[in-house]
């Protein structure tokens, strides 16, 4: 065999050397594994910090509403900001804004902060913040679409201040979204402004009121048995009561009994619903009392019983007990 000067044979010396390019490989692939993991660790740091920064912006009175209404003394911009909402009531639609600082009086801007790559605003372009790339931020009055305000010298409404970001470390790109509600008081169609124009006078960050809504349903019906409870899940409500008789003649309409309820699901704007703090609430003894639950909460599950014997007891049965529950989002 062919032997090197040290005496290594020529086989030796590619087997050691394939050896230390596959520890070499395995080394560059860790390093760069550990480099990603640490720039999405970041990037998800960016995010979470960009989202706080933006709420504290929003949050005084002063930097939100020299923000969007412009500069000038709460309801009297002297550089208004000036809109009509048909223009920007859409996801897709929106108008372009950044977010600044004010000075003491909260009536000038001063340090901006926040701008996205699609409209810088004047000053530096303030679109980076971390690894993140801010593409857009804009304000969307999405409630209701189609139409402008009615002409008004002062009424207030709620919006979404949309960012839309993409990660630079990410492949392939793609958008997140931070979505902030927002609460705008406004004038519409006020001299000098034109009809349908609206101009911002203030601002805060709100909560938008959520509607509830009722998703799936179904039916439970009362067993056969004496003395029955008839129960949703803990993520479900009543809202119907089935009634049923086996009488006949005049008198059937009074001897109506339960015989199955109806649990739906339910949620607020896009927040899940499920239960909590239930307590089981007694009939007071009396003549056609109404039962029902307190302020804040709502019915869950009846409890059914009755004091009959014989092949009738089933159609006698009486609402003895109603659960009530909080809601918990």
């Amino acid at each position: 065999m062919i032997k090197n000067a040290n005496g290594f044979t020529l086989v030796e010396v590619m087997v050691a050397a394939a050896l230390l390019g596959g520890l070499s490989l395995f080394f560059v692939n860790l390093v760069s594994n550990m480099n990603k993991a640490q720039s999405n660790s970041q990037s998800k740091t960016d995010e979470i910090e960009l989202r706080t920064a933006l709420r504290l912006l929003l949050d005084d009175e002063r930097f939100c509403r020299v923000s969007l209404a412009g500069n000038g003394n709460s309801g009297f911009p002297t550089t208004p900001v000036k809109f009509y909402k048909k223009d920007i009531d859409q996801l897709n639609e929106g108008l372009n804004i950044a977010l600044f600082l004010s000075n003491q009086a909260g009536d000038t801007r001063t340090l901006k902060k926040f701008n996205g790559e699609a409209f810088v605003g004047g000053g530096q372009d303030l679109s980076r913040y971390g690894k993140l790339k801010i593409k857009s931020m804009k304000l969307i009055m999405n409630n209701g679409v189609g139409a402008n305000y009615a002409n008004s010298p002062t009424h207030t409404d709620f919006g979404i201040i949309r960012t839309v970001f993409e990660k630079m470390n990410e492949t392939p790109k793609k958008d997140h979204i931070i979505d902030l509600d927002i609460l705008l008081s406004m004038s519409t169609g006020k001299s000098p402004d034109l009809n349908g124009q609206t101009r911002i006078l203030s601002c805060t960050r709100g909560e938008k009121p959520k509607s509830f809504a009722i998703s799936t349903c179904r039916t439970v019906s009362a067993p056969a048995t004496h003395n029955y409870s008839l129960l949703c899940s803990s993520d479900e409500i009543v809202t119907q009561l089935g009634l049923s008789n086996g009488w006949g003649g005049s008198e059937w309409n009074k001897h109506q009994y339960v015989s199955s309820i109806r649990c739906c699901k339910g949620s607020l704007g896009f927040d899940s619903m499920s239960l909590k703090n239930c307590n089981w609430k007694s009939v007071v003894a009396a003549h056609n009392q109404d039962i029902t639950c307190d302020p804040g909460k709502i019915m869950n599950a009846i409890r059914l019983n009755n004091a009959w014997t014989g092949s009738e007891w089933n159609k006698h049965q009486n609402v003895s007990e109603i659960n009530c529950c909080e809601i918990s989002l």
